[in-house]
């Protein structure tokens, strides 16, 4: 008889052993799902920042183009001190012309 308590003692504490084994395991999946979500989200606000500093960057560059055209600076030039290709500033100064 007390050999079965004995085995039913040891049956139990295996078990509790897996389980707490098992719960730690679920535990640590979780923080690692926590930490790619937390990854993805961040590389997510990162490319949005880079999105709108290059949007910050094109308006910039094309109010500068419009004041060297008004001030009568050819294509090239304007292209050149932007950085911007020579067709892009044409494509600019055709849609804000410069008014006589």
């Amino acid at each position: 008889e007390e050999m079965r308590e004995e085995a039913k003692q040891k049956g139990r504490e295996e078990g509790r052993q897996e389980m707490c084994q098992a719960i730690e395991e679920m535990r640590e999946e979780a923080k690692q799902k926590g930490r790619e979500e937390g990854r993805q989200e961040m590389l997510q606000e990162i490319a949005e920042m880079r999105e709108e500093a290059e949007q910050i960057e094109l308006k910039k560059a094309k109010e500068i183009a419009g004041r060297l055209h008004e001030m009568g600076t050819d294509t090239e030039k304007i292209a050149l001190i932007v950085g911007y290709t020579v067709e892009t500033v044409k494509e600019w100064e055709a849609l804000h012309p410069v008014r006589a």
